[in-house]
C-alpha cells in the first residue's frame, strides 16, 4: 500500500486532515483535550507525510510463514519536546531536536504451524516485531522497541482453548513524566513524580480465552486479559481491540507509570 501525505504542512505539523487532534489519542490519553471542556488543545503529535506498507502471507499445509513491513514519513513528534516541572523541584528538559520530525516504520516476521495432538487440532503462532524511529536522541525516544508474541489454540470439538503472551522490551528513554504507582501517597495536582526516562519500560501481557461454536456461522467468546506494565511503562489495554481503551492515567491525566491492568471481555460472532 502506498497512502499520499495526510497533512497540509510540508512538515507534517499542521492537523491530520480529518483529525482536530493527536491522530490516534484514546479518549483521556495526551492530547484528547481532556480534561479541558473543549477540544482541540492544539496537538498535532502524531500527524506524518506518506505511508508505505507490505505485507506477505505463505501457506503450505499446517506451516503459515508471514513477514510485513510500514513506514510513517516525517512523524511529528513536536510536542514531545517540552519543559515538564516534576514535583521534587526539578524539570525535564527535552531539547529543541531531541525527538522533533522523523521517519517511523516497524517490520514483523512470524510463523504458525497446526497439528493434530490427539485431542483435536492445536494451532501454534509466534511473531517477533521491530519498531523503530530514526534520528532521535536515545534518552527521548520511546518509539523504539522490539516486542515478542506466541499463541496456542486447542480444539476439543466445537471449543477452542486460547493462550498468548505479548512483550515489549524496554524503549531506549522516553520524553515524559509520570506519577509513581503507589496510592497510600497521593502526589499534588498535576504534578509529575519522575522523569519515565529514568526508569525500564519493559512490558507483558497475558491472555486466556474460550471460544464456543453453535454453528459454523455462530459463536461465543469470553477473554480474559493481564497487562503488567515495568516501572516506566504506561501501555493501555484494548485500545486497538474490542473494548474501550483502559489507560493508566490519575485525575489530573498524568500518566501512572508501571500499573497492571486486568478486564475480561466476552461477545459472539456472527459469520454471513
Amino acid at each position: 500500500m502506498v497512502s499520499p501525505g495526510q497533512n497540509t504542512a510540508k512538515d507534517n505539523s499542521n492537523f491530520a486532515l480529518g483529525d482536530f487532534n493527536c491522530p490516534g489519542t484514546s479518549s483521556r490519553g495526551s492530547g484528547s483535550g481532556f480534561p479541558l471542556t473543549s477540544a482541540p488543545e492544539g496537538c498535532t503529535d502524531g500527524s506524518y507525510g506518506n505511508l508505505y506498507s507490505a505485507s506477505l502471507t505463505f501457506n503450505q499445509g499446517p506451516f503459515t510463514a508471514i513477514a510485513a513491513y510500514e513506514l510513517h514519513e516525517g512523524t511529528n513528534r513536536i510536542g514531545d519536546e517540552a519543559v515538564t516541572p516534576l514535583s521534587n523541584g526539578g524539570v525535564l528538559i527535552v531539547p529543541p531536536g531531541a525527538v522533533g520530525i522523523a521517519n517511523e516504520w516497524a517490520a514483523k516476521i512470524g510463523a504458525g504451524y497446526k497439528l493434530n495432538d490427539g485431542i483435536g487440532t492445536l494451532q501454534l503462532y509466534a511473531i517477533y516485531e521491530r519498531m523503530r524511529r530514526e534520528n532521535t536522541v536515545a534518552m527521548f525516544d520511546e518509539r523504539s522497541r522490539d516486542g515478542y508474541f506466541v499463541s496456542a489454540t486447542q480444539t476439543i470439538g466445537k471449543l477452542d482453548i486460547s493462550a498468548s503472551w505479548a512483550h515489549a522490551n524496554g524503549s531506549p528513554g522516553s520524553p515524559g513524566t509520570g506519577v509513581l504507582n503507589n496510592y497510600a501517597i497521593a502526589p499534588p495536582p498535576g504534578s509529575a513524580d519522575f522523569a519515565l526516562n529514568t526508569l525500564n519500560s519493559d512490558a507483558d501481557m497475558y491472555a486466556l480465552g474460550l471460544k464456543y461454536h453453535f454453528s459454523p456461522f455462530v459463536s461465543w467468546y469470553v477473554v480474559g486479559s493481564y497487562l503488567r506494565n515495568g516501572p516506566g511503562a504506561h501501555y493501555c489495554l484494548g485500545v486497538s481491540g474490542h473494548g474501550y481503551g483502559v489507560c493508566g492515567r490519575d485525575a489530573n491525566n498524568n500518566v501512572v507509570a508501571g500499573n497492571k491492568t486486568q478486564a475480561v471481555t466476552t461477545g459472539m460472532t456472527f459469520d454471513f
